[in-house]
């Protein structure tokens, strides 16, 4: 398919990154160590921001700034991990077990219940236990609020924060670290600059939690699997004034410390073929399209690299502790385990051993190294999208993989109404009832001689993959100035996916292959 974009100007793509990265700056700016002895300085550490990392002196963050407020939101408050390490190898310092291990002045009470004026503790910090290697604890969580003033908003109080690690059997001058650290949350600053022309400045999209689909491949194997729910794209918007101009060009940036990360969304638990396995989906590029305030449409593509990581059923996905979207909590597993994070989404999986609710995170990856990736190229649009058969997706074709346009049994044809485990409940999406699979998504078809097995329609003559989006005029509509407007559109998908370098998951999957995926978005355009 073929999705006309309007090109956007080359100086607004320019100009959001650089003024993403000067909030980026402001945001997490962690000034110079306080003076402290090198030689005993890795005996304890205060650890913050996100990622986590060793700060000590003065911790800065802004509110809403993706690399330290863990809710992500500009309200008035900074919502931040805060955690103690010890024995953390530094160069210079030899990590040497600890006798004591102390949090000094206000730092215990302020950590535990909090301060009525300073900070609300959502969770109690937990120290290490194990003073003898290294270790961390579990982070507290602090709500810091920002002063409110006559004239709008001021910087928080200052929290002070100090730890005392001793050593003993050890020279004089190695026995003691002090480590202090103050804490303030500083204003936030628009996340996408206003718009020159007059026009709305942004639009976020968030994926509700029912009628998503994500297809892989042609085996059917990895067919029918939902999108995380609250996952959520976000467009600065340039060059359209909202009235007589309402075409805007869209401009997303993608990366560590800019409004959409570097992933889309949360990671994705899934169980294929009875195989648990946990997947990534990371930008490889920035987002540029075009949205239409009058009319609701939106185009452009998305480019995602999906890291696929072999996992257990009993724990497809590290998880978030916090039982709501948006919530802070802490990672329950993984190496980031006992650090602070934010729920970015929420999904079920049906065939997890134990507890199927799963609430994970970016923040919260899996061990180890992805076993495969996928190249996932997404022509968003909220118009047509297809595929034409046979066999669309041929090249790239991996030697020795068969490439089918299903896996029908026995001369089946995909044209079936899906039964059983592929149509395991009902829901109405767009004004239709449609079958839900027992792993989330929507059934589209299934094979003629198997109607529980799901498939792609492009093996008869003129077999197509066919998506529908659906376009929705923000409200209140143009020519009404009002903002922020609201809509419910639909983004469709389909692409071809090269062959990845696993051929287990080649041959699980059927590629190289055809996907198809179905993006419901509630749209908040901002201005």
């Amino acid at each position: 398919m073929h999705v006309a974009l309007r090109r956007p100007r080359t100086d607004f793509v320019a100009a959001v990154p650089v003024f993403l990265a000067t909030v980026v700056a402001l945001a997490s700016a962690v000034r110079a160590r306080a003076k402290e002895n090198p030689a005993v300085d890795c005996y304890a550490d205060w650890q913050a921001g996100i990622p986590t990392a060793n700060v000590s002196g003065t911790f800065v963050c802004e509110d809403g700034s993706p690399d330290c407020d863990l809710d992500g939101l500009q309200d008035g408050k900074c919502t931040l991990g805060i955690n103690l390490c010890v024995l953390q190898p530094r160069t210079g310092c030899s990590p040497t077990p600890l006798s004591s291990f102390t949090l000094a002045g206000k730092a215990r009470k302020l950590l535990a219940v909090g301060n009525v004026r300073k900070a609300t503790v959502v969770r109690p910090l937990q120290p290490p236990t194990d003073l003898t290697t290294a270790a961390c604890g579990t982070s507290a969580i602090l709500e810091v609020p920002l002063r409110t003033v006559r004239k709008g908003l001021k910087p928080s109080e200052v929290l002070q924060l100090k730890v005392i690690a001793r050593a003993s059997g050890v020279a004089r001058k190695l026995t003691k670290d002090v480590d202090l650290l103050k804490v303030q949350c500083m204003p936030g600053v628009p996340v996408c600059p206003a718009n020159p022309d007059g026009g709305p400045s942004e639009v976020s999209l968030t994926v509700p939690q029912q009628c998503t689909d994500l297809d892989n491949g042609w085996t059917g194997v990895t067919m029918n699997f939902p999108v995380v729910y609250g996952s959520t794209l976000h467009l600065c918007l340039t060059h359209c004034n909202g009235s007589s101009d309402t075409l805007c060009d869209a401009a997303g940036p993608t990366g560590a410390g800019t409004i959409n990360g570097p992933t889309f969304g949360a990671p994705l638990p899934l169980l294929a073929a009875g195989v648990p396995v946990c997947v990534i989906n990371n930008y490889t590029a920035d987002i540029t399209g075009t949205a239409d305030l009058a009319s609701g449409e939106i185009n452009g593509p998305v480019n995602l690299l999906s890291d696929v990581y072999f996992t257990q059923a009993s724990q497809v996905c590290p998880r978030c502790t916090a039982q709501a979207l948006g919530g802070a909590g802490t990672c329950d597993t993984g190496p980031r385990a006992g650090q602070a994070c934010r729920t970015e989404g929420i999904v079920t999986v049906a065939d997890a051993i134990g507890n199927k609710l799963y609430t994970p995170s970016s923040q919260c990856p899996p061990f180890g190294s992805p076993s495969g990736r996928l190249t996932i190229p997404l022509p968003l649009t909220t118009g047509r999208s297809t595929l034409q058969g046979p066999k669309p997706c041929t090249q790239n074709e991996a030697q020795g993989v068969p490439v089918k346009d299903d896996a029908c049994p026995a001369g089946g044809t995909c044209t079936e109404v899906c039964k059983g485990a592929a149509c395991a409940s009902t829901q109405t999406c767009g004004g239709q009832t449609v079958c839900i699979d027992r792993k989330g998504g929507i059934s589209q078809l299934c094979c003629s001689t198997d109607t529980t097995v799901p498939c792609q329609p492009t093996g008869s003559g003129a077999g197509a993959i066919v998506r529908k989006g659906v376009a929705a005029v923000p409200q209140p509509a143009p020519p009404s100035t009002a903002y922020p407007k609201t809509a419910s559109g639909v983004l469709v998908a389909t692409f071809c996916e090269p062959p990845t370098d696993s051929n287990v998951i080649n041959s699980t999957t059927g590629l190289p292959g055809p996907g198809a995926l179905i993006l419901p978005a509630d749209e908040t355009w901002t201005k």
